[in-house]
Protein backbone atom coordinates (compact mmCIF):
# COMPACT_ATOMS: atom_id res chain seq x y z
CA UNK A 1 0.00 0.00 0.00
CA UNK A 2 1.08 3.34 -0.44
CA UNK A 3 1.05 5.51 2.64
CA UNK A 4 0.71 9.38 2.58
CA UNK A 5 1.41 11.16 5.41
CA UNK A 6 0.04 14.68 6.57
CA UNK A 7 4.00 16.26 7.00
CA UNK A 8 7.44 14.58 6.18
CA UNK A 9 9.25 11.78 7.96
CA UNK A 10 13.26 10.17 8.02
CA UNK A 11 12.51 6.65 6.73
CA UNK A 12 14.94 4.32 4.20
CA UNK A 13 14.20 1.32 2.42
CA UNK A 14 13.80 -1.60 4.85
CA UNK A 15 12.90 0.68 7.89
CA UNK A 16 10.21 -1.13 9.95
CA UNK A 17 6.81 1.02 10.28
CA UNK A 18 3.77 0.67 12.66
CA UNK A 19 -0.09 2.70 11.63
CA UNK A 20 -2.03 3.41 14.46
CA UNK A 21 -5.37 5.46 14.77
CA UNK A 22 -4.74 8.06 17.63
CA UNK A 23 -8.27 7.67 19.16
CA UNK A 24 -9.07 5.69 20.29
CA UNK A 25 -5.52 3.98 20.27
CA UNK A 26 -5.20 1.09 17.70
CA UNK A 27 -2.88 -0.74 16.08
CA UNK A 28 -3.83 -0.68 12.24
CA UNK A 29 -0.84 -2.39 11.06
CA UNK A 30 2.46 -2.89 10.16
CA UNK A 31 5.17 -3.67 7.56
CA UNK A 32 8.42 -2.36 6.12
CA UNK A 33 9.36 0.95 3.84
CA UNK A 34 9.64 -0.98 0.32
CA UNK A 35 10.11 2.46 -1.26
CA UNK A 36 10.60 5.72 0.34
CA UNK A 37 10.25 8.01 -2.26
CA UNK A 38 8.05 6.83 -4.55
CA UNK A 39 5.71 8.35 -7.47
CA UNK A 40 2.39 8.92 -6.81
CA UNK A 41 0.61 5.41 -8.42
CA UNK A 42 -2.38 6.09 -10.60
CA UNK A 43 -4.97 4.35 -10.80
CA UNK A 44 -4.34 3.43 -14.78
CA UNK A 45 -0.85 2.27 -14.23
CA UNK A 46 -2.07 0.03 -11.83
CA UNK A 47 0.04 -3.35 -13.34
CA UNK A 48 3.03 -1.65 -14.12
CA UNK A 49 3.01 -0.48 -9.91
CA UNK A 50 2.38 -3.90 -8.98
CA UNK A 51 5.14 -5.21 -10.88
CA UNK A 52 7.35 -2.44 -8.99
CA UNK A 53 6.05 -3.42 -5.88
CA UNK A 54 6.70 -7.08 -6.37
CA UNK A 55 10.54 -6.46 -7.45
CA UNK A 56 11.21 -4.45 -4.53
CA UNK A 57 8.99 -6.12 -1.61
CA UNK A 58 11.73 -9.38 -2.30
CA UNK A 59 14.05 -8.54 -0.44
CA UNK A 60 16.82 -11.10 -1.64
CA UNK A 61 15.98 -9.62 -5.30
CA UNK A 62 19.52 -8.54 -7.03
CA UNK A 63 19.91 -5.12 -6.73
CA UNK A 64 19.95 -5.21 -10.89
CA UNK A 65 16.27 -6.61 -11.23
CA UNK A 66 15.16 -4.02 -8.70
CA UNK A 67 16.56 -1.09 -10.67
CA UNK A 68 15.16 -2.17 -13.27
CA UNK A 69 11.77 -2.45 -11.91
CA UNK A 70 11.93 1.21 -10.88
CA UNK A 71 13.62 2.84 -14.25
CA UNK A 72 10.82 1.03 -15.89
CA UNK A 73 7.94 2.55 -13.67
CA UNK A 74 9.82 6.21 -13.95
CA UNK A 75 9.67 5.90 -17.48
CA UNK A 76 10.60 8.67 -19.29
CA UNK A 77 12.02 10.12 -16.99
CA UNK A 78 15.56 8.82 -16.11
CA UNK A 79 17.10 7.78 -12.72
CA UNK A 80 20.18 8.90 -11.22
CA UNK A 81 22.50 7.17 -9.28
CA UNK A 82 22.91 9.54 -6.54
CA UNK A 83 18.91 9.43 -6.27
CA UNK A 84 18.93 5.65 -6.60
CA UNK A 85 21.40 5.13 -3.77
CA UNK A 86 19.36 7.14 -1.23
CA UNK A 87 16.53 5.77 -2.55
CA UNK A 88 17.70 1.85 -2.40
CA UNK A 89 19.82 2.28 0.71
CA UNK A 90 23.04 1.49 -1.64
CA UNK A 91 26.51 2.42 -1.89
CA UNK A 92 26.95 4.88 -5.07
CA UNK A 93 28.98 1.71 -6.86
CA UNK A 94 26.84 -0.89 -6.69
CA UNK A 95 24.42 1.45 -8.41
CA UNK A 96 26.92 2.40 -11.08
CA UNK A 97 27.38 -1.08 -11.61
CA UNK A 98 23.63 -2.25 -11.76
CA UNK A 99 23.57 0.49 -14.35
CA UNK A 100 26.43 -0.92 -16.69
CA UNK A 101 24.81 -4.27 -16.25
CA UNK A 102 21.52 -2.79 -17.43
CA UNK A 103 22.95 -1.25 -20.43
CA UNK A 104 25.20 -4.19 -21.46
CA UNK A 105 21.88 -6.35 -21.60
CA UNK A 106 19.87 -4.07 -23.47
CA UNK A 107 17.29 -3.30 -20.79
CA UNK A 108 18.62 0.75 -20.14
CA UNK A 109 20.07 3.62 -21.45
CA UNK A 110 22.90 5.11 -19.87
CA UNK A 111 22.89 9.27 -20.58
CA UNK A 112 25.80 11.95 -20.52
CA UNK A 113 24.62 13.39 -17.83
CA UNK A 114 25.25 10.20 -15.62
CA UNK A 115 21.51 9.17 -15.48
CA UNK A 116 19.99 6.09 -16.81
CA UNK A 117 16.12 5.46 -18.39
CA UNK A 118 14.33 2.00 -19.32
CA UNK A 119 15.19 1.07 -23.39
CA UNK A 120 12.19 0.94 -23.39
CA UNK A 121 11.90 4.37 -24.36
CA UNK A 122 13.41 3.57 -27.59
CA UNK A 123 10.58 1.87 -28.88
CA UNK A 124 8.16 4.28 -27.94
CA UNK A 125 9.80 7.50 -29.41
CA UNK A 126 11.99 6.24 -32.21
CA UNK A 127 9.03 5.18 -34.75
CA UNK A 128 7.48 8.62 -33.66
CA UNK A 129 10.27 11.10 -34.34
CA UNK A 130 10.69 8.56 -37.53
CA UNK A 131 7.39 9.78 -38.41
CA UNK A 132 7.55 13.12 -37.86
CA UNK A 133 10.51 13.24 -40.26
CA UNK A 134 8.71 11.68 -42.57
CA UNK A 135 5.06 14.01 -41.75
CA UNK A 136 7.44 16.42 -42.11
CA UNK A 137 8.83 15.82 -45.78
CA UNK A 138 5.47 15.34 -46.94
CA UNK A 139 4.20 18.59 -45.50
CA UNK A 140 7.49 20.54 -46.45
CA UNK A 141 9.16 18.93 -50.12
CA UNK A 142 11.40 21.72 -50.39
CA UNK A 143 13.23 21.90 -47.30
CA UNK A 144 16.13 19.76 -46.61
CA UNK A 145 14.92 18.32 -42.70
CA UNK A 146 13.08 18.63 -39.98
CA UNK A 147 14.68 20.89 -37.31
CA UNK A 148 15.67 19.16 -34.31
CA UNK A 149 13.49 21.36 -32.27
CA UNK A 150 10.89 20.18 -33.85
CA UNK A 151 11.24 16.47 -33.06
CA UNK A 152 12.09 16.86 -29.80
CA UNK A 153 8.63 18.89 -29.14
CA UNK A 154 6.80 15.75 -30.79
CA UNK A 155 7.70 13.81 -28.21
CA UNK A 156 4.98 13.91 -25.46
CA UNK A 157 5.90 15.74 -22.24
CA UNK A 158 9.15 17.26 -21.83
CA UNK A 159 11.78 15.09 -22.65
CA UNK A 160 15.03 16.13 -21.23
CA UNK A 161 17.60 16.84 -23.33
CA UNK A 162 20.28 14.09 -22.88
CA UNK A 163 17.26 11.47 -23.45
CA UNK A 164 16.40 13.01 -26.34
CA UNK A 165 19.88 13.17 -27.79
CA UNK A 166 20.10 9.53 -27.27
CA UNK A 167 17.12 8.28 -28.88
CA UNK A 168 18.10 10.73 -31.47
CA UNK A 169 21.00 9.26 -31.89
CA UNK A 170 19.15 5.45 -31.87
CA UNK A 171 17.13 6.57 -34.44
CA UNK A 172 19.46 7.88 -36.87
CA UNK A 173 21.00 4.53 -36.53
CA UNK A 174 17.97 2.57 -37.15
CA UNK A 175 15.27 4.25 -38.85
CA UNK A 176 17.55 5.63 -42.04
CA UNK A 177 17.76 8.60 -41.01
CA UNK A 178 20.80 11.64 -41.75
CA UNK A 179 21.34 14.60 -40.14
CA UNK A 180 22.70 17.53 -42.06
CA UNK A 181 23.22 21.02 -40.82
CA UNK A 182 20.58 20.42 -37.60
CA UNK A 183 17.89 19.16 -39.44
CA UNK A 184 17.10 15.22 -39.86
CA UNK A 185 15.70 13.48 -42.93
CA UNK A 186 15.19 10.21 -44.38
CA UNK A 187 18.81 9.24 -46.09
CA UNK A 188 19.62 10.58 -49.65
CA UNK A 189 16.27 12.62 -49.19
CA UNK A 190 16.62 16.11 -51.47
CA UNK A 191 14.26 18.58 -51.49
CA UNK A 192 11.82 18.57 -54.40
CA UNK A 193 8.57 20.34 -55.39
CA UNK A 194 5.68 18.10 -54.96
CA UNK A 195 3.02 17.42 -57.77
Amino acid sequence: AQVRLDRPVAAARGDRLVIRRVSPIVTIGGGWVVDPTPRRHKRKRRERHLGLLTALRDRGAPLVERIAALLADAEPVALSRADLARRMAEPPEAIKDAFTALADDGRALLLDDGTAVDAGVLERYGPRMAQEVATYHDAYPLRIGAPRNQLRSSLPGEVPRPLFERVLQRVLDDHALEEVGGKVRRRGFEPSPSE
